[in-house]
């Protein structure tokens, strides 16, 4: 990865940054702890939901919360 961050003219530590391998590795824990999580995520996929409706959901979720 070193020799790619510097054929991109970046730091190593940039892209590490943008690694999602341990956000997936995270996912896959959830759902075998949750398997109705992995129909959630079946449906948002079947549903074309967008990134951004998803992260909207996320952002509305968390400001009730702190209410």
């Amino acid at each position: 990865m070193h020799a790619l961050a510097k054929a991109l003219d970046t730091t190593f530590e940039d892209l590490k940054q943008l690694d999602n391998g341990p956000y997936f590795e995270e996912i896959k824990q959830r759902i075998l702890i949750d398997p109705k999580l992995a129909f959630a995520f079946r449906c948002l996929l079947d549903a074309n939901v967008s990134s951004e409706e998803i992260i909207k959901l996320a952002d509305d979720k968390a400001k009730r919360k702190k209410k």
